[in-house]
């Protein structure tokens, strides 16, 4: 029945079809505002016809929507791209506002039309009949996997005026070849049609033959005949051509007519009074069709179950389910024919609403235990040789030539061995069943179920064994708890809880916790078993809020509701600002099992210490030559082993290729496997490539839980893959946490202590081999990290061993793909690239341990196997990282674009990282395109576990942490056309949408750059966090569009003296400055450290001479001991003094940095004034190696250093102990280089003489003689033009808070006892008196 919502909405359309013109719908509008405002807002795009609110019927309160008609499409067009491509906000909305076709304009609009009854015709006969009537734009006929026309497909045209008369014309008035029946032509169902079909209670699902709805005809006949049988044909012809006269049912025509699907699955619903007129027309009408069709049938009914249904009500003739003929699988409906017409009506009326019990039932398909020939039961002694069953304690055996019914449990066997030509099935109509046993060796083939008929019964493997007790299997190193597959085994594993019953869906509906509940869902859940253990994961920053509840009993639930026994936390259940952080919940409980016995305590060993639990579980593993491997529809628990490498719940050990030869034509698979509490792991895939891994949900595990182990691992598969609580382990470094490394390896190979940052690198997805598919993948928690790609710099273990892995170099593999995948509830990171592990075995050289976190970069190549051909880039697209406790996303190196990807509620949303001096990969950037960052969304969280609050949302940290969208670090790093939502300041809280990398000693790069940048609710865009360290005073990005400071090609930079000019606006909410100056890098590299007398710390102090008071320190990054390494930033176009905090080092390299052609800066490099004698030459270098080197020679004056344009002068002043160098650029420079093509240009400069490390390091009489006086520190301060920022760095101060007095002030800049003429600007004060101040002051001095 319709709601009558859908009424009054089909009666406004129906308004908006008689006033004509272009109706769109428009939603996220305030409930206060009228058809006025409407208007006001949206009367700019053109002339509207009509308006009309969306009301509540009953409150007439609007719902904050309307319609609105534009006279034309083009107006319509414009109203809908310039809306929603504006992203606007309307008062007190948290969504922005939405214009689309309503849905009537859509069809009226659709070109589309279905063809149906094509024979054989192919697509020149389709277009030899249809092209009479209009221009085609697309034809397609539906194929078979052969090629062979399915007999239907789709026609478009270029107008809709040209596809209604091409099915006015046509339509059932031409049979074509090969088709006993005229063509259909009809439009082609709207995605609104669709839905309908889908989901609307009033209309039937389609019938077998995918045909379309009645005609025109039939519709006005069934108007004049309440109760005339419906046939899901387009004509009578067709219905014929079905037998019996057409398959049909009985569908009422009134409105209130109710065809919900209930609990279970159901046929149709009638209410009492609708049966009682059913039954009078009945008996007046006694030649009514006898034949009923059902749908919403279990998916587990075939022919004989439908019959058995349908059998008390009267004699069934006929039954038949349909199948779909490329799973094999129901399609859920169905059709019963009586001998009689009053069993038929008997029959609705007992069943209509009637829920099916779904899970007792006897399969009827032909499975493996139908149609294997010579079955012999497991339960009978003469199946056996020695003519007895097996018994307690038993190694079986089951020899070529033997097939073996396990048609009763088994008593605790040693083992199963199922040799090569030998099969043992698992019957389905005999359980529940059960084999406990130390292991199943499997060199010829067990079956549990096909893919054709689903294993529908209960069956468990208990696997058995203490460690280090009973029998030990050596082969392939199976040894204990095992299903082993050998070469030539097939294991074959097809539960029915498996497609396209869903093993995991995500919650629809936020609940808050409590008792027993109904819960909503996203998809079909109603064949998920009564009583199953299901997991309701986290949607906040606690991983552990994910838990296991249990579903009850719910006659009253729809297909999308589950009651359970209640939830202790909060699980929100919706799509916010455009991410989708509902909740997944995941079916733990299936029909086949494989679990490990546990013993009930530890093993009394020191790792109870860290591993309080029984660690010695079962393990599942394949390896080469495998015949045949498919797991679906089944549980595993209890498996892995926490302490041995290699026994993990299912593994595929080094089995090479399994999507070539014979495996290519069916292909290996792991699906919907629900894989929870396990010892190690979840799914390994190690030495194997083109594994299909789908729809599995692993939960509560130990160590890596998808884990790709030695690199060599290439096109696998993996899509709609669940990982939640990813906790530490112990098998690798990277599984275990501090105190798990320091216990394994308290010292390194040199015995000095070990560095935990070897270990702690946990991961939901351990990716060591970047070519591989991960599509639509969920890490829902981890102790780290969700996903984390690292590049070891070769494949390791095993397979460095195997010469086929011997040019397969992870760091310079591109990405296969990455689409739609998402890191939540993460406590480090929700995706890492970076980094590597050693897989040198430990030594001296290599003290740590083997395959301990190490240094790795990533450097994607065009071709893996060349390190030196062309850059390739790696995209990562639409990934979500939501409620991380730190980062969404750390990525460093090679070219990296994150393409509409959503940061949103994580500490820090995605940090971009490349190298903190030179570019690892020369060239190379990582880039954000379209990507959304957001603070806070409605999923307001649960606090606990000390997870913070504020304003009632939970947060990653404590509140005073400034939270910030993307966080900038080394570069180059593009923004384009990102968008960032509610970062703010409320005086208490600060949030920016851009920050900076903090406690950085390293360097910005100046081409840092951002464009198009949108900001929603958010009015803190930058925040700058000072600090000591190198990186914090020089942090920058160039505004390239202005859209973030409002002036175009504009640099943000620190607000101190050191960046100050005329030419920059100071934004104090920020801390910085706003500057239209160009800006570049010196590296300064002290190239003799043991030759330098560096008695404390080492560091570098730049001086501008226009602010020649303020003294730019950096203390150098941490690369040695004392530090070498120096990046100071400067201004282009200006001059600079460079001293030391000790003596000079007398071998030092001064190279050019992000230069362009012609860029230049001079600097004075501070010396001792006596004793010493310079070698200078200016280079190219690359790599550490002199392309070009060129003399420098030493000249008389500074003009003369000045006036060199290729920068080949030095001037040294023995006066002030300064040496000047033009350093000017002369080479072009590609904008993603830090330097031109052949090299960097480099000063070399090198003393001699009895003066080296004679001098302190500063040439403290440089100023005033080099003093270029400017105290026009800004163009204005906080927006306002008319003021300045004081010496004491307050904006519109006058220097007393500091107390900065005139005399202090003189005496700062080296004024006091200097007759140097000095032009001092204070714009915007009054030039003329603040001149004549200062000179009046020097007068007064002399």
């Amino acid at each position: 029945m319709q709601s009558l919502q859908q009424q009054q909405q089909q009666q406004q359309q129906q308004q908006f079809n008689q006033i004509g013109g272009f109706t769109v719908f428009v939603g996220h509008i305030p409930s206060s505002m009228n058809e006025e405002g409407v208007s006001q807002l949206f009367n700019k795009f053109g002339n509207i016809l009509d308006i009309t609110i969306i009301k509540d019927k009953r409150t007439n309160v609007s719902k904050g929507c309307s319609f609105i008609t534009f006279s034309t499409k083009e107006e319509a067009d414009n109203a809908l791209n310039t809306t929603n491509e504006s992203g606007t906000f309307l008062e007190n909305m948290n969504k922005p506002l939405q214009v689309k076709y309503s849905d009537n304009e859509i069809e009226k609009m659709e070109r589309k039309l279905f063809i149906g009854m094509l024979g054989t015709s192919d697509e020149d006969q389709i277009r030899n009949l249809f092209g009479n009537y209009g221009i085609i734009e697309d034809l397609n006929i539906v194929r078979e996997k052969d090629g062979k026309p399915k007999g239907y497909g789709f026609i478009k045209y270029s107008t809709r005026d040209e596809s209604e008369n091409a099915l006015r014309e046509i339509d059932g008035k031409h049979t074509l070849p090969g088709s006993n029946l005229p063509i259909i032509v009809k439009f082609a169902d709207t995605e609104r049609q669709k839905r309908k079909k889908l989901l609307s209670n009033q209309q039937p699902p389609q019938n077998p033959f995918n045909f379309y709805q009645q005609n025109q005809q039939q519709q006005q006949q069934q108007q004049q005949n309440q109760y005339q049988p419906f046939f899901y044909g387009q004509n009578s012809q067709m219905s014929q051509a079905m037998g019996n006269n057409g398959y049909r049912g009985y569908q009422q025509q009134q409105p209130n007519v109710n065809f919900g699907m209930m609990q279970g699955n159901q046929a149709f619903d009638y209410n009492q009074q609708q049966q009682q007129q059913q039954q009078q027309q009945q008996q007046q009408q006694p030649n009514e069709s006898n034949d009923l069709f059902i749908y919403y049938l279990p998916f587990t009914y075939g022919d004989e179950e439908l019959k058995q249904l349908f059998a008390p009500y009267g004699n069934v003739i006929s039954s038949k389910v349909f199948i779909d003929k490329n799973t094999q699988q129901s399609k859920c409906f169905g059709f019963v024919s009586y001998d009689n017409t009053q069993s038929a009506i008997a029959a609705i009326q007992e069943l209509n609403g009637r829920a099916i019990e779904v899970y007792s039932y006897v399969s009827t398909c032909n499975g493996p235990d139908s149609y294997t020939a010579n079955l012999k039961p497991w339960s009978y002694g003469s199946s056996w040789i020695s003519g007895k069953i097996p018994v307690t304690g038993d190694k079986v055996e089951i020899p070529s030539g033997y097939s073996i019914l396990l048609d009763v449990s088994t008593p605790r066997l040693t083992q199963i061995w199922i040799q090569s030509g030998g099969q043992l099935v698992i019957s389905s109509k005999h359980g529940p069943l059960e084999i406990i046993t130390d292991g199943i060796l499997i060199e010829g083939r067990m079956d549990v179920g096909d893919e054709n008929c689903k294993f529908n019964e209960s069956f468990t493997v208990t696997l058995t064994g203490i460690e280090g007790q009973g029998y030990i299997e050596t082969r392939s190193d199976m040894l204990q708890k095992f299903i082993g597959v050998l070469p030539g085994g097939s294991l074959e594993v097809h539960g029915y809880l498996s497609y396209p019953i869903p093993t995991w869906t995500k919650l629809n509906k936020t609940i808050t916790g409590g008792s027993t509940m109904i819960i909503n869902v996203a998809d079909d859940v109603s064949m998920w078993p009564v009583g199953s253990t299901i997991v309701l994961g986290t949607t906040d920053f606690d991983m552990y809020q994910s838990e296991e509840v249990l579903t009850l009993s719910c006659p009253e639930c729809s297909a999308y509701q589950l009651k359970i026994n209640g939830s202790k936390y909060y699980h929100f259940g919706a799509i916010t600002f455009g991410v989708d952080e509902r909740a997944e919940v995941g079916l733990l409980t299936k029909n086949i099992v494989v679990r490990g016995e546990m013993q009930p305590t530890c093993n009394g060993s020191r790792i109870c210490d860290y591993f309080n639990f029984d660690g010695f579980g079962g393990h599942i593993k394949f390896v080469k030559g495998f015949a045949n491997g498919h797991l679906e529809g089944m549980e595993v628990y209890n498996m892995g082993q926490t302490y041995n490498v290699g026994y993990y719940p299912i593994h595929f050990h080094m089995c090479g290729d399994v999507d070539t030869g014979s495996y290519s034509n069916w292909p290996t698979y792991v699906k919907d496997v629900s894989i929870h509490h396990t010892k190690s792991r979840c799914l390994t895939i190690h030495g194997t490539s083109g594994l299909v891994v789908v729809n599995n949900f692993a939960y509560d595990h130990y160590g890596h839980c998808y884990f790709f182990e030695d690199g060599s691992e290439q096109r696998n598969y993996l899509d709609s893959n669940v990982g939640l609580v990813t906790r530490y382990g112990y098998l690798l470094p990277s599984d275990r946490d501090g105190d798990v490394c320091i216990f394994v390896n308290p010292t390194d190979f040199n015995g000095n202590a070990i560095d935990i940052g070897t270990c702690q690198a946990v991961a939901t997805f351990w990716i060591t081999n970047p070519n591989n598919y991960l599509k639509n993948n969920i890490a829902g928690g981890s102790a780290n990290t969700g996903f984390w790609f690292l590049f070891p710099e070769a494949v390791s273990g095993i397979s460095s061993y195997i010469s086929a892995y011997d040019n397969v170099y992870p760091p310079y593999i591109p990405i296969g793909s990455f689409v739609n995948n998402k890191a939540h509830s993460n406590v480090l990171q929700g995706m890492n690239i970076d980094q590597s592990h050693q897989i040198q075995q430990q030594s001296a050289a290599y003290p740590n341990p083997h395959l301990s976190m190490t240094y790795g970069r990533y450097k994607p190549r065009v071709d893996p196997t060349n390190p030196s051909s062309a850059r390739a880039t790696s995209l990562i697209y639409q990934f979500t990282a939501y409620k991380n406790k730190w980062r969404g996303l750390w990525a460093r190196g090679g070219d990296l674009v994150f393409h509409s990807c959503i940061f949103s509620e994580n500490a820090i949303g995605a940090t971009l990282a490349a190298e903190g001096v030179m570019q690892a990969d020369m060239g190379s950037t990582q880039q954000c395109i379209g990507c959304t960052f957001i603070l806070e969304t409605e999923n307001v969280g649960q606090a606990t576990n000390g997870i913070n609050t504020y304003g009632g949302v939970t947060l990653p940290a404590y509140y005073q942490f400034s939270q910030r969208g993307i966080e900038i670090y080394d570069g180059p790093v593009i923004l384009q056309y990102c968008t960032f939502i509610g970062f703010n300041t409320d005086g208490s809280r600060n949030t920016s949408a851009i920050g900076w990398f903090l406690y950085d000693d390293w360097v910005f790069s100046t081409t840092n750059q951002l464009i198009g940048s949108t900001f929603i609710n958010s009015n803190l865009r930058v925040l700058n966090i000072p600090s000591n360290y190198d990186g914090a005073k020089q942090q920058i990005f160039l505004d390239a569009d202005g859209s973030i400071t409002g002036t175009k090609n504009s640099y943000v930079v620190p607000s101190v003296p050191y960046f100050y000019s005329s030419k920059s606006v100071i934004n104090t909410a920020w801390n910085m400055s706003i500057s239209t100056e160009k800006f570049a890098s010196l590296y300064v590299y002290n190239k003799d450290v043991a030759a330098s007398d560096i008695p404390d710390s080492a560091g570098i102090i730049m001086v501008r001479d226009e602010y020649s008071y303020y003294r730019h320190f950096l203390q150098g990054v941490p690369n040695g001991s004392p530090r070498n390494t120096f990046l100071p930033t400067v201004m282009l176009g200006k001059s600079y003094t460079m001293h030391f905090p000790h003596a000079t080092p007398p071998h030092l390299q001064v190279q050019l940095t992000n230069f362009d052609q012609s860029d230049q800066v001079i600097v004075g490099i501070c010396y001792p004034t006596w004793g010493v004698t310079f070698e200078i030459t200016k280079n190219v270098i690359i790599n550490n190696w002199n392309a070009v080197v060129e003399s420098v020679k030493m000249v008389d004056s500074l003009d003369q250093v000045k006036n060199d344009a290729k920068g080949l002068s030095a001037y040294y002043d023995s006066v002030t102990g300064l040496l000047f160098l033009n350093a000017i650029q002369e080479r072009t420079r590609q904008w993603n280089y830090f330097c031109p093509d052949v090299g960097c240009e480099t000063f070399d400069i090198q003393i001699t003489g009895l003066g080296v490390n004679t001098n302190t390091g500063f040439c403290s009489n440089s100023y005033p003689k080099y003093s270029k006086l400017s105290l026009a520190t800004r163009g204005g301060c906080n927006g306002d033009p008319n003021l300045v920022y004081d010496v004491c760095g307050i904006c519109g101060g006058d220097g007393s808070t500091c107390g900065a007095t005139t005399n202090k002030l003189i005496n700062e800049l080296g004024l006091s006892n200097s007759n140097s003429a000095i032009s001092i600007n204070l714009l915007p004060f009054n030039f003329i008196s603040i001149t004549f101040l200062i000179f009046s002051i020097i007068i007064i001095l002399l």
